[in-house]
């Protein structure tokens, strides 16, 4: 980012306030409950609580007095927290001593060893947001 540039918006990004509802849909996705209540309500709360979420956003994001620079910073600091919980991650696979897997019938067992499929798959990911987090992208207000 150019230092001259001027600081001329104000506010939460659009491109962060996507950013963030983005990852909690994630979140909600990954480890959001299923078995006492069910796929309907699954699907109501991966509705609701991402657009209430970007709601709150825009109202109190449009109160901070954020400009191009602090947003920008905003962005390589969530892209670089994300690429540090992938590389963890990988570590923490990596060094394990058993991993659970699933067969097409759907039993799931104990196998000895690190998973190195998910091993390259959080690499891939700390990866890619390490670009992200060094890259030089747009704001969008």
């Amino acid at each position: 980012m150019n230092s001259k540039q001027v600081n001329n918006t104000k506010g939460l990004s659009r491109s962060n306030q996507n950013l963030t509802v983005g990852i909690f849909v994630v979140i909600l996705l990954i480890w959001g409950p299923i078995e006492p209540y069910g796929m309907i309500f699954r699907i109501i709360y991966l509705v609701v609580l991402p657009v209430l979420l970007w709601l709150i956003l825009r109202y109190f994001g449009s109160k901070w007095n954020a400009g191009t620079l602090e947003n920008d910073r905003l962005t390589r600091g969530i892209a670089g927290a994300l690429a540090g919980a992938f590389f963890v991650g990988a570590c923490i696979y990596l060094t394990a001593d058993f991993h659970t897997s699933c067969t097409e019938g759907g039993d799931c067992m104990t196998d000895v060893g690190p998973n190195y499929l998910s091993v390259l798959v959080l690499v891939g990911l700390g990866i890619v947001s390490a670009w992200y987090a060094i890259s030089e992208h747009k704001q969008e207000s």
